[in-house]
């Protein structure tokens, strides 16, 4: 365990008397004074990255409910998509290759004989199972052909076939591939449904693609979005997202990511390949990522790939913010986005070696963007520094480079539009050691950036990936160091956790890192959530200097932020006993309350799970300061505290539970 910090204090007994004893032994408390000295713009603290890794986006957030929509998955069952199970004796399946709808290939069904439903099934990601829930409309689409006319019914079941809880007759009549949309309006509820397409009479059928999701009753704001998952995010009081990561850029072959496969009816978009899985629907993609920022109001940065070409870059430039008269602006209005997006900051890669190879392809769509428009914010997809950097020209630590030379040519590149540019680093927060060392060397990264860029140029540090290997109590106080650090640092723009999202029981590419949990029934939240939404509720407009004595910083740190609506103070110890802190807010906020949240992380490895999604989650209490605007706060060990100013007011009741 890591040592604690100076003035540390064991409380081993609970209730006021014993609060009060343990306090008594500490006759020179730490001191932390809340000063009005502006460090800056608080910066953007709760932010999340998401990729369609661990199925945060399809099987995740996606509204799609089939999983294996296109078929595009080799056979398990002989005959039958690997999604896709038969139902019933008496229809013979195999897989199509002539003409297929998309992608390689497509489901066939026939039948030599007539006699029962029988066809192919559906249990939705990785054959879990769909929540269906009685009285509710479920949409979808499915796009079918056949050689002559042929009724398929559409149903949903019981995960045995046995109970039917919803179904509608189609008649296919057409040759070529024809899109069919239907609605099923549950008669039951059932936690693991299946959906089904079945045949009775003689003939055969094909399918190329299938599509089922919630009415808009299920929908955030109409879009291809779980709602129960978004309204979490709103909980959670997100300032911004990222979409993206290895999907996009900096991993491996992505070759097949270009945003032109995001466009367009998502029926008819492309299967492409993906980095973390074979086959990509692209239902959901940089647009959709957009749009939900959108409806949530919060600033969606997409990551593109690095290697997409400049005139594609330029097509994105009149496609995000283009007038309908232009080609690609009016392919944004058929797609429903009339408006112009507004979103001025955009990506290019991912935890690249940003080396002279990345600057020749950064400048090539740079200068499209900036042509265009320098008020968009292009940020570089740079990696991780582990060690502190003394010559930027020549340094160890850095990962995937070894000098600053390639990230000065940008800054020039930029100064030369008069454009600001951003530069992503990413830290590990799986846990608290070794999270100092990793700021220290992002200091240094910041000053040697500073010493290269010219005069008057603008730049920022983005941390779009706090990233673990954990979702538990551990990582939570893991990234309240980190944001606890990093907002007291102006160069900081941004302060983003990964991953937003995960599958539960469907983590297939490590990264168990979800700050929202889900499956097909419900969602919920993991510890650094509620990190995030207790940041979110102190959230301040200007960082301010906070005067820490006593404690050693590579365990405890403190923030402090004020605003005309009053002051804040943020405060993570990470150490393993319990400090003690006289806290000044100075004295024109003498007899203020304080409101305090405490989120206890000491059982290292607790998470929250579906059956018990409060395991870990903050408490509330209340401090009043007295007439010089002060207060003794006792810090649990391995604990992240909000304190918050309140107008002056009788009656408060203390740590302790006293009035």
């Amino acid at each position: 365990m890591p040592r604690a910090p100076l003035n540390a204090v064991v409380v081993l007994a609970t209730g006021v008397a014993s609060i009060a004893s343990a306090f008594a032994q500490v006759p020179q408390p730490g001191s932390i004074v809340v000063t009005d000295r502006v460090i800056g713009r608080t910066p953007t603290s709760v932010a999340v990255g998401m990729e369609d890794v661990n199925h945060e986006v399809y099987g995740g957030i996606y509204s799609q409910m089939v999983f294996g929509e296109a078929f595009a998955e080799a056979q398990v069952e002989t005959g039958v998509s690997g999604q896709w199970r038969s139902t019933a004796p008496g229809a013979a399946y195999s897989i199509t290759t002539q003409a297929p709808f998309k992608g390689a290939q497509s489901q066939k069904m026939e039948r030599a004989t007539s006699g029962d439903w029988a066809g192919i099934e559906n249990r939705g990601l990785n054959r879990q199972g769909m929540s269906v829930t009685s009285g509710r409309t479920y949409e979808g689409v499915v796009v079918l052909r056949a050689p002559a006319p042929i009724v398929v019914r559409v149903s949903l079941q019981s995960a045995d076939g046995r109970r039917l809880l919803a179904a509608r007759n189609l008649v296919v009549t057409n040759a070529d591939w024809s899109r069919l949309p239907f609605n099923l309006r549950a008669g039951a509820s059932d936690g693991h449904a299946r959906l089904a397409l079945e045949i009775r009479s003689v003939g055969g059928v094909d399918v190329g693609y299938v599509m089922l999701q919630p009415g808009m009753w299920g929908r955030y704001k109409g879009l291809p979005v779980r709602s129960d998952v978004a309204h979490l995010l709103e909980r959670q009081g997100v300032q911004a997202l990222r979409f993206g990561g290895c999907a996009n850029s900096g991993c491996g072959d992505v070759s097949e990511y270009r945003w032109k496969a995001m466009v367009g009816d998502p029926v008819l978009r492309p299967v492409t390949k993906g980095f973390w899985y074979p086959y990509e629907s692209n239902g959901f993609g940089i647009f959709e990522f957009m749009q939900l920022g959108e409806a949530l109001g919060v600033e969606a940065v997409p990551s593109l790939n690095i290697d997409e070409k400049p005139e594609d870059v330029r097509d994105l430039m009149d496609y995000l913010y283009g007038p309908a008269t232009t080609t690609w602006g009016s392919r944004r209005h058929a797609d429903g986005h009339a408006l112009p997006y507004r979103q001025k900051r955009l990506q290019l890669g991912n935890e690249n070696a940003v080396d002279d190879a990345y600057y020749r392809k950064f400048k090539a769509l740079a200068e499209i963007v900036w042509s265009y428009d320098p008020g968009i914010r292009l940020v570089v997809g740079d990696f991780s520094y582990a060690d502190v950097i003394r010559n930027p020209y020549d340094f160890e630590g850095g990962g995937k480079v070894r000098s600053l030379a390639a990230h000065g040519k940008i800054l020039e590149l930029a100064s030369r539009y008069g454009a600001e540019v951003d530069f992503d680093i990413h830290l590990w927060t799986e846990r608290t050691k070794g999270i100092a060392k990793q700021i220290r060397a992002l200091d240094s990264y910041a000053a040697a950036l500073k010493r290269l860029a010219p005069p008057g140029s603008r730049h920022r540090i983005v941390v779009f990936e706090l990233n673990a290997d954990k979702h538990d109590a551990g990582r939570a106080l893991g990234n309240a160091y980190a944001i606890t650090a990093l907002q007291k640092r102006p160069y900081v723009d941004v302060i983003s956790s990964a991953n937003a999202l995960q599958v539960d029981g469907q983590n297939d590419n490590g990264w168990d890192q979800g700050l929202v949990f889900m499956n097909q029934l419900n969602a919920w939240t993991q510890p650094p959530w509620h990190v995030h939404r207790m940041i979110a509720s102190s959230l301040r407009s200007d960082a301010v200097e906070a005067e820490v004595r006593g404690g050693d910083e590579d365990w405890v740190q403190a923030a402090a932020f004020r605003d005309a609506k009053g002051a804040s103070l943020n405060v993570t110890n990470a150490s393993d006993a319990a400090v003690s802190y006289r806290i000044d807010f100075g004295a024109k906020a003498a007899f203020s309350r304080l409101r305090i949240e405490t989120l206890h992380l000491g059982r290292e490895r607790a998470v929250n799970t579906s059956e018990n999604p409060d395991n870990v989650a903050p408490v509330g209490s209340r401090l009043r300061l007295d007439a010089r605007g002060q207060a003794i706060l006792q810090v649990p060990a391995s604990s992240f505290i909000t304190i918050q100013t309140e107008a002056p007011a009788g009656g408060a009741t203390d740590q302790g539970g006293r009035r």
